[in-house]
């Protein structure tokens, strides 16, 4: 089986996942099934977080970063084992050391070539299944400006595509070719991977086993009588490395197999979209166009001359160019889009016009992807006149602290709209400032979400307690925004310093941020759908515990406290 190259790319959006990454890399926290005795060697780079988001700082100087910017990029580089371990590929942990030399000065040096002085860190990992590089670097275009889009790994798949065969050509003199090109296969996560590799694990318990020495028994009986309890257990053990070898080899066998058949799969499925389209010499021909020389692809009507080359056209005298017949035809005639699909009806199959089409959005979607277009949530406008009625709602009504209400109306996280509906302003964790959505909420309590908002980025939080530590010690969890203002101002005399989070589906939750936190509170009401989401997320967080209100929400217990108090109030006054 021939090597192949690996190589992915993560994306980093904060200065915090930097840091996080480039201490997962040194190895400055205990990793999971990773062997500290063989550790990992710095090869380039800062050898600590902080000078490693220091040195990230310095390169972007005072420039400003639009949110939700790409911070940072981590590349990992790696091959499958059997490049270092060709005969015993599945002997996890070890390689050959000539050949990881060879490998790693290759890696490393292409790493140079491509990103040049934006490198903060690169590392090589010696203490897992196979060696692999982790490189973490700073996005600059060629003027400096931070922009993933603007470098050559930006944009669309097809410049990663581009990354990765340029990869497997630096390699391929070491004998390592390419990965399949849009393979489905996913990386399957470390957790995973070493369940599979230890499941099933051969145990041979030999103090359980052997047998117990008699007095004044001799070294030869003794020995006789271990022989005896021990060979049917070590027959068994026999048979199943037997038949775990023949299991490895018919898996290299169907995986060899797979490769041939996804390059089969591919060519054939390039072969059946050219048959579903017209080319363009023909579309040409019903423009009116006429073949001036089939050698060169020439064609002209009148003034206009074409070169056509496969599926790609120019304009000889107009300097322009373009790719599929959609875009012949709306050039060659200057129709709108719709006009262009009218005039293809007329002469074409559907099937052939519909993959047209898809070509052709395929290819506007992948120039868009190419420029640094970014799509930013508008809040709706406050209105200022509105606020009051909102906060006597808020307040009165609802019976929610003061002292949060006012300093979140301050902030502008949460006002009133023109309509006198309540604005809560979800925004990034990670990034404080920067608003991925909102939630529209009346007084009637109708909700919905606003239109733009991005519902995975953010959520609506808020932070209290008294502790000056930066560090977050617990976590609320609740449903919608009045949830969790009624929490924060239940528990607000507490010193915990504690975030309450807005999670109205599991889709939106920030696992990982949640994962870090000490402790986790998932506060969901009594409803069925409330329950079954508190259930899911109790597996999903093992962090966290689930409490329910004595009301059916959070609210109604908050105003029944309230009652309780103002008649306690009531009762001490008539004495």
């Amino acid at each position: 089986m021939t090597p192949q190259a690996i190589l992915r790319i993560k994306k980093l959006k904060s200065w915090r996942s930097l840091g996080v990454a480039a201490s997962h890399d040194m190895r400055s926290f205990p990793t999971v099934n990773a062997d500290s005795s063989r550790g990992m060697v710095l090869l380039a780079g800062e050898g600590t977080s902080d000078g490693v988001v220091n040195l990230a700082f310095q390169k972007v100087g005072e420039q400003k970063i639009r949110k939700n910017a790409v911070v940072a990029v981590e590349i990992v580089l790696g091959v499958s084992s059997e490049y270092f371990r060709p005969d015993s590929p599945h002997s996890y942990g070890e390689w050959d050391i000539e050949r990881l030399k060879v490998w790693q000065e290759v890696s490393n040096q292409w790493l140079k070539e491509q990103l040049k002085d934006n490198i903060l860190q690169t590392t090589l990992h010696l203490d897992e299944a196979s060696p692999h590089i982790h490189c973490l670097w700073i996005p600059l275009s060629e003027k400096g400006k931070l922009s993933y889009y603007q470098t050559p790994f930006g944009g669309s798949r097809n410049n990663l595509s581009k990354i990765q065969d340029s990869y497997a050509a630096a390699v391929a003199k070491l004998g390592i070719e390419r990965g399949i090109k849009g393979s489905k296969a996913k990386h399957k996560r470390v957790k995973q991977y070493y369940q599979a590799v230890n499941q099933d694990g051969l145990e041979l318990n030999l103090e359980k086993l052997l047998p117990v020495p008699v007095m004044g028994e001799n070294a030869g009986a003794y020995r006789e009588k271990a022989i005896a309890l021990l060979t049917p257990h070590l027959d068994i053990i026999n048979h199943q490395l037997v038949h775990r070898q023949w299991l490895l080899e018919e898996n290299e066998k169907s995986r060899s197999k797979a490769i041939a058949s996804e390059r089969e799969r591919q060519k054939l499925e390039s072969l059946l979209q050219a048959q579903q389209e017209p080319n363009l010499e023909a579309v040409a021909w019903e423009l009116g166009f006429d073949l001036v020389s089939r050698k060169t692809g020439i064609w002209r009507r009148g003034k206009s001359v074409i070169e056509i080359q496969d599926n790609q056209f120019f304009w000889s005298e107009e300097k322009r160019k373009g790719g599929g017949i959609v875009e012949l035809v709306m050039q060659a005639d200057n129709y709108s889009f719709e006009r262009t699909v009218a005039w293809m009806q007329e002469r074409f199959e559907a099937k052939e016009i519909l993959s047209a089409v898809a070509r052709y959005a395929q290819a506007k979607a992948s120039a868009i992807l190419e420029r640094e277009i970014t799509f930013q949530f508008v809040p709706p406008l406050p209105d200022k006149s509105q606020w009051e009625r909102v906060y006597s709602y808020l307040t009165k009504t609802k019976k929610l602290d003061i002292e949060i209400i006012n300093s979140l109306h301050e902030t502008g996280i949460i006002y009133a709209n023109n309509h006198g509906n309540i604005i809560f302003l979800n925004r990034s964790i990670e990034e404080s400032d920067y608003i991925t959505g909102a939630t529209c909420m009346g007084t009637d309590e109708r909700r919905e979400i606003v239109a733009g908002t991005h519902r995975k980025a953010g959520c609506f939080w808020v932070v209290t307690g008294e502790n000056e530590s930066e560090l977050i010690e617990r976590a609320v969890i609740a449903t919608e925004p009045i949830e969790v203002l009624s929490l924060s101002t239940l528990l607000r005399r507490e010193k915990v310093k504690t975030i309450y989070l807005a999670v109205d589906d599991l889709r939106c939750l920030p696992d990982k941020f949640c994962q870090e936190i000490p402790e986790v509170i998932v506060a969901y009401g009594r409803s069925n759908r409330e329950n079954q989401m508190g259930c899911e997320m109790v597996k999903l967080l093992p962090n966290s515990s689930r409490v329910l209100p004595s009301a059916l929400s959070w609210n109604q217990q908050l105003q029944l406290s309230n009652q309780v108090v103002k008649n306690q109030l009531l009762e001490e006054k008539v004495r």
